[in-house]
């Protein structure tokens, strides 16, 4: 934000090159701001994705680890809460970390498909004797 700042005083108060450097500066900030983003996004996806297909294969431990890395890499993804709270709900020792991460996934996606899927799994464990 502060080279942001830097680059729109180098624009409005400089002349020539300097002015030209400052343009240059803002837009090379801003599309590593949001190519971080996006890349982040990304990058969650694939490792929820990819821990879905260990889950298939049979490698639990391997899935988790995927989720638990999703969520490292993009702390607002919804669906990277609720599979974990997913795999964690198969072990009985891991009820309350299983339920405290669908509660996560229920209120990052509000509204959603994966919301809803969370909200109806929480009710479902919340049943279940501890």
């Amino acid at each position: 934000v502060t080279t942001l700042l830097a680059a729109a005083l180098l624009f409005f108060l400089a002349s020539g090159p300097v002015k030209g450097f400052g343009v240059t500066l803002g837009i090379g900030v801003l599309a590593s701001m949001v190519s971080a983003l996006v890349i982040a996004r990304v990058l969650a996806e694939w490792l929820v994705r990819r821990g879905t297909c260990k889950h298939e294969l049979p490698d639990e431990a391997g899935a988790r680890a995927d989720y638990e890395a999703a969520i490292k890499a993009e702390p607002k993804f919804a669906a990277a809460y609720y599979y974990l709270g997913m795999s964690l709900s198969l072990e009985k020792k891991s009820r309350v970390n299983a339920i405290a991460n669908l509660e996560k996934a229920a209120k990052l996606g509000e509204g959603t498909d994966i919301g809803s899927r969370a909200k109806d799994k929480l009710k479902e464990l919340i049943k279940q004797k501890p």
